[in-house]
């Protein structure tokens, strides 16, 4: 018989650390995939939208004048919004900052 049978094998246990690391690079990851997913979709439909405008503006394609102007208008509202919210995560104020701290208990 081997010497690497199954009760001459030493069980090595992962450290907890290790684990919670690879659950970190696995979020970072998953983040990284759904932001790249998210900002094509949104860069593909505004160049879709300017090319809806400069083709009805050229006359190539017919739109209804207010179907035109409100495609303007939604796509400066999901570019302000999209913005408003990258800018609040980059740069979040004093008041969100400390909601999300835990305060020491008072003595």
């Amino acid at each position: 018989m081997s010497k690497l049978d199954k009760e001459g094998v030493e069980k090595i246990a992962v450290p907890s650390y290790v684990l919670e690391a690879e659950e970190v690079r696995s979020n970072i990851r998953l983040r990284l995939i759904f932001s790249v997913v998210l900002l094509s979709i949104f860069g593909l439909s505004i160049l879709l939208t300017f090319a809806l405008i400069f083709l009805w503006g050229y006359g190539i394609i017919k739109l209804d004048k207010a179907f035109a102007h409100w495609l303007g208008g939604a796509t400066i509202g999901q570019t302000v919004t999209l913005l408003v919210s990258i800018v609040r995560y980059l740069f979040p104020s004093q008041a969100t900052e400390t909601k999300g701290k835990k305060q020491r208990p008072s003595r």
